[in-house]
């Protein structure tokens, strides 16, 4: 053999032994090494106001979207025997402002880790209402149509949430599910004027709102038998919240024309309560008692 090929051969058996020993260290570190557990990050875990002000900013998109009204189970509401159809054209930034200030509302009332409903519920109205005032919502229809989002979805936000229904929060007589109702009621009625709702059209958007606050009781779990309570504290807090308007030029000679719509508004939505063992009959009896005369 030539003193080159020698050389040669020399070489590629050094490197096929030197190969097999790197490969074989590789396995033994391999087999020593201690196995690395991946990191997980925790979700965020969110707040109640924070979990219904999510389920309002969903409602609200899907009012201003495209969808046909026979594709939305529920952005109606029964008004006086007409339907009326909860859509509006509002943008994505003023959607934005609308769930902002029903944030802002909550966090300075110091309540944005509250689990009461009964707490949160008629703050998440109010500060969604106010912001109408300031987002260039030009006519009082739209933004009596935006409303009627913001009520009837606080309103089914209840469903499925009793326990944080709190009994220390109750009034009077009323039950924790009375008691929410009624105070949903105030806000919605008492912020009317904050929203920039003119004189005009006050009586009107008490009916529509009192509708669908009625009108969606079914969706919030409310039982035929939770229904007659149910009815009275929403009107009753429509009524109360009365006082609360301050415009130019209203005052009581606007009660009585208020009054009826409230009762109308309310015994209308009656109509639009799919519900087990319910009949609709005897309920409009009940609500014209309920409100004072």
């Amino acid at each position: 053999m030539k003193p080159v090929n020698k050389i040669i051969s020399v070489l590629v058996l050094f490197f096929i032994i030197f190969s097999t020993y790197s490969c074989s260290e590789e396995e033994k570190d391999d087999s020593t090494a201690t196995p690395t557990t991946p990191v997980t990050e925790t979700p965020e875990t969110k707040t109640l106001s924070q979990n219904i002000i999510d389920e309002l900013k969903t409602n609200l998109q899907t009012s201003s979207s495209s969808l046909k009204i026979s594709e939305v189970k529920r952005n109606t509401s029964i008004v006086g025997g007409a339907l009326y159809a909860t859509s509006t054209s509002l943008t994505d930034s003023q959607i934005d402002s609308i769930i902002e200030n029903a944030l802002k509302s909550v966090t300075d009332a110091g309540l944005s880790n509250s689990e009461d409903l009964i707490l949160i519920m008629p703050l998440i109205v109010k500060g969604a209402e106010h912001s109408l005032s300031n987002i260039q919502i030009s006519t009082d229809t739209e933004k009596m149509s935006t409303i009627q989002v913001i009520v009837s979805s606080v309103i089914k936000s209840l469903k499925g949430r009793d326990e944080f229904l709190i009994e220390s929060s109750k009034e009077g007589t009323l039950t924790t599910k009375q008691t929410l109702l009624k105070v949903v009621s105030e806000s919605a009625i008492g912020s009317m004027d904050e929203a920039g709702i003119s004189k005009a059209n006050i009586a009107e958007s008490s009916k529509l709102f009192v509708g669908s606050i009625v009108g969606n009781l079914d969706e919030a779990g409310l039982t035929a038998n939770d229904l007659k309570g149910a009815v009275s504290a929403i009107t009753s807090g429509a009524v109360e919240a009365l006082d609360d308007i301050t415009l130019d030029g209203y005052d009581c000679e606007y009660l009585d024309e208020m009054i009826k719509e409230i009762t109308a508004g309310a015994t209308g939505a009656l109509d639009d309560i799919i519900m087990d063992d319910y009949n609709s009959d005897n309920l409009g009896e009940l609500v014209k008692c309920s409100i004072p005369q």
